[in-house]
């Protein structure tokens, strides 16, 4: 008899590896669900937050969150870090994790981040969305109050 794990509230059934690798060597897997959509997520992640009945987004976050803070508990101490060095140290992954989201972005968006412009912005929103369904903002409420006033939107959208 096969296992039934989910991560949150969906029921996984299929899990396959990726030949691309994490920085560290780890694998990388494409994770489907009963209802046909797909994530892809790290191997060591999975496993820190699959269970056999469903969850909470936040009861992953959390399972993640104890794990991985053990994990870089234990290689501070491997390194023998001093109480003086853990938020020099951690204050480096954060200035990491956030220069290299910013890069990420500059790759993506084709330009740095103080060359865009609302056009920039504008375009990129534009293309999420059928242009055949568009229609400017406030002509009729928004039911997602994350769109903000005075740009296009999709009223049709299903994130």
């Amino acid at each position: 008899m096969e296992n039934t794990y989910y991560l949150e509230d969906k029921k996984i059934v299929g899990i396959v590896e990726s030949e691309k690798k994490t920085p560290l060597g780890g694998t990388i897997c494409e994770v489907t669900y009963e209802d046909g959509a797909t994530d892809v997520i790290t191997e060591a992640k999975l496993k820190a937050v699959q269970t056999p009945e469903k969850s909470t987004a936040t009861d992953a976050r959390n399972a993640l969150v104890k794990e991985l803070g053990q994990k870089i508990y234990a290689v501070m101490c491997e390194y023998g870090l001093k109480f003086s060095e853990i938020d020099p140290v951690l204050n480096e992954v954060v200035r990491l994790s956030n220069d290299n989201q910013n890069h990420a972005l500059d790759i993506l968006w084709g330009n740095e981040a103080y060359d865009r412009g609302l056009l920039d912005v504008n375009e990129v929103l534009l293309s999420k969305y059928d242009p055949t369904k568009q229609q400017e903002v406030g002509s009729e409420p928004s039911a997602d109050e994350s769109k903000a006033d005075g740009g296009t939107v999709d009223t049709e959208d299903t994130k």
